[in-house]
């Protein structure tokens, strides 16, 4: 042995010695290969050298640490077929290649795919670590040829056996601590969800934490509506600002799907290549997502929808994110029906809340305008009436008309319309409520039942009739144009609720404003005053006169005096059985009012028994111009007329 070979022996063993002591205190990758470079660059010329890394299943290797001609590379993934690095993980032995022409020879003759320049000397090992290939470990030269023996490809495999180890040592760490971090996200995920209690806060902070804790790119919840799985909440979109609204996205439970998959079968649907599996659902808003895992959220043994991740990048996903899912889906699944429980608790002491206060305020309404404006108010309090109108039916004529009538938030005028056009006339001739969830489901029905659109296609439609003993007074509707599974069968349950007291209350004041209106007319009658002649009115008076009538007979006739400008007004009693001092007090006022706006008062009509009464009493009635009846008066009248022009 020479002395030149003796050192070198020397130097090979202290690297050896060395190499374990060294390796066993790296920390993190980096620092692993950087002290493997200045290991091996002390037995070799590492001019060109570099270390891959490969973890079993995966079809691609990188180079994490690339030296090429003195200068370092940034880390590159290749296919798992790639180059002669390739062909060592395949095959999990070493190769020498001391000429250019060996090289260009072995890669043509296993149809290997050439990396790079050709290089005239090259030497790999594979890194194995309890019979896995972690990765390649290789050197290489561009000037020179036969620059390595097989004594240095033996040495350089020792040397790798040791990085093996470190590298699936690291491995092993990485995965702990990640594990670690994982469960400490879990926990922090839990306990931020279970402390709340407001559904869309609970759904906002399960994907924005874990789109934060674990980087993914896209995050969402979807949940079991009817035969429908409904997108309820999004993350943020890869790095932007951009969410999706709710409801934007929904599958049929039986359609072809990764999350209808997840949701019949109850188990992980995970896809590391979206775009080559005819399940995946592609929208334009998440056109970069190349990888997917759905888990189903259970709770109770009952499937209530699906926690949903995606990727932009392809082989995204393992075992241990299906894992790491499962448990956040756990979590998210107890979260969400919590909340859901409480918001049902409190939406029905609320309802009841509003449902009594809504009975009350109807009960107090009389007049139709007032109480429809009060039902529409309470309401509001319940629902986005945003769009929302009561139509009242008239069976007289067959027609229906709007007076309370909401659009895009905007009052609309009161529109008459054949009672039988749109939904609102489906439900006035069948009596029955409808609900529609979603636009298909709108356009269906119109058409099976032959109903022609009226106005803008509303995406959630919900109506109910206004009854009141089986009778039909109207149709109390609700609807949105964004969103689609607004309505549950919840809401119809308390939307007609509301309606029957509202119908009740409504028929109420159709009877009270006709109460009122014959009142007037029967007022009206009772003291008519009638313009006979240019000047000259009469008013006659037919039953008995109290103090309330005795007003509204002054009230009528002072304001007849001063309508027609009359000069003669002719009171006729001959209808009234009974004048007492009151009544005969009353006429004497009534006529000095009238002779104070101007007009001479003449009564007519007083029977010989009322006469023998009157002067009983001992009234001042000669003050009064009386003639025996009507006619006379008038001729007093017209008489008089001609006396004063």
């Amino acid at each position: 042995m020479t002395d030149l070979e003796r050192e070198r022996y020397i130097t090979e063993l202290s690297v050896l010695n060395e190499m374990s002591q060294v390796l066993s205190s790296a920390r993190e990758l980096n620092d692993l290969l950087e002290r493997v470079y200045q290991q091996v660059s002390r037995l070799f010329d590492t001019t060109n050298f570099y270390v891959a890394t490969y973890e079993e299943g995966s079809d691609e290797w990188t180079a994490v640490f690339d030296q090429e001609r003195g200068e370092r590379q940034p880390r590159t993934r290749y296919k798992v077929g790639t180059g002669v690095t390739g062909h060592i993980i395949r095959t999990q032995k070493p190769v020498l290649l001391n000429t250019r022409q060996a090289g260009v020879e072995f890669e043509k003759a296993r149809g290997i795919e050439t990396l790079g320049p050709p290089s005239m000397c090259w030497m790999g090992v594979p890194l194995i670590s309890t019979g896995k290939v972690v990765g390649v470990m290789a050197i290489q030269s561009y000037e020179q040829e036969r620059l390595y023996s097989e004594r240095d490809v033996a040495l350089f495999s020792t040397i790798g056996a040791q990085i093996a180890v470190a590298i699936e040592n690291l491995r092993l760490l990485a995965e702990a601590r990640r594990w670690a971090q994982e469960l400490e996200a879990i926990n922090e995920v839990g306990r931020t969800i279970t402390s709340m209690l407001d559904l869309d806060a609970v759904l906002r902070q399960i994907v924005d934490t874990t789109k934060a804790h674990f980087d993914y790119y896209f995050v969402d919840i979807a949940l079991v509506e009817g035969d429908q799985i409904v997108f309820e909440d999004g993350s943020a979109i890869g790095t932007s600002d951009v969410r999706l609204e709710r409801g934007s996205l929904l599958v049929e439970l039986q359609q072809t799907s990764l999350v209808g998959d997840a949701v019949r079968t109850g188990q992980p649907v995970l896809v590391n290549d979206v775009l080559n599996d005819p399940r995946y659902y592609s929208i334009p808003a998440l056109a970069a997502t190349r990888s997917e895992l759905t888990v189903p959220l259970v709770v109770k043994d009952r499937i209530i929808g699906v926690l949903d991740v995606q990727s932009d990048q392809c082989e995204a996903f393992g075992e241990t994110d299906v894992a790491l899912l499962q448990s956040l889906a756990s979590q998210a699944g107890v979260a969400i029906e919590n909340a859901r429980l409480f918001q049902r608790q409190e939406r029905r002491i609320t309802e009841m809340a509003i449902l009594n206060e809504i009975s009350r305020s109807v009960s107090a309404a009389l007049r139709l305008d007032d109480l429809l404006e009060t039902i529409y108010q309470q309401v509001t309090r319940l629902f986005d009436t945003t769009n929302f109108f009561i139509s009242l039916y008239h069976e007289d004529t067959g027609e229906r008309s709007s007076p309370i009538h909401l659009e895009h938030g905007q009052r609309q005028p009161v529109v008459q319309r054949r009672a039988v056009t749109g939904l609102t006339g489906y439900i006035i001739h069948h009596r029955q409520p409808v609900l529609l969830h979603t636009v298909r489901e709108n356009l269906n029905f119109k058409q099976t039942q032959g109903i022609a659109g009226i106005g803008e296609l509303a995406k959630s439609w919900l109506g109910v009739p206004l009854l009141v003993a089986n009778k039909i007074v109207g149709v109390m509707t609700i609807q949105s144009y964004e969103y689609e599974h607004l309505y549950s069968e919840q809401d119809l349950a308390l939307f007609a609720t509301i309606a029957a007291q509202a119908a009740i209350a409504i028929e109420n004041a159709r009877l009270f404003d006709e109460a009122q209106r014959l009142a007037a007319t029967i007022t009206e009658l009772s003291t008519p005053v009638i313009q006979i002649w240019d000047q000259v009115l009469v008013l006659p008076l037919i039953g008995g006169i109290d103090q309330d009538r005795s007003r509204q007979i002054m009230e009528t006739l002072l304001e007849g005096i001063t309508q027609h400008q009359a000069r003669v007004v002719i009171i006729d009693v001959t209808g009234v059985p009974i004048i007492d001092s009151w009544v005969a007090n009353h006429l004497l006022h009534t006529a000095q009012a009238t002779e104070l706006l101007g007009a001479r008062c003449v009564l007519t009509g007083i029977s010989p028994d009322i006469a023998q009464s009157i002067v009983g009493l001992d009234l001042p009635l000669t003050k009064l111009t009386t003639l025996p009846n009507v006619q006379a008066g008038i001729r007093y009248a017209l008489a008089l007329l001609r006396r004063t022009r």
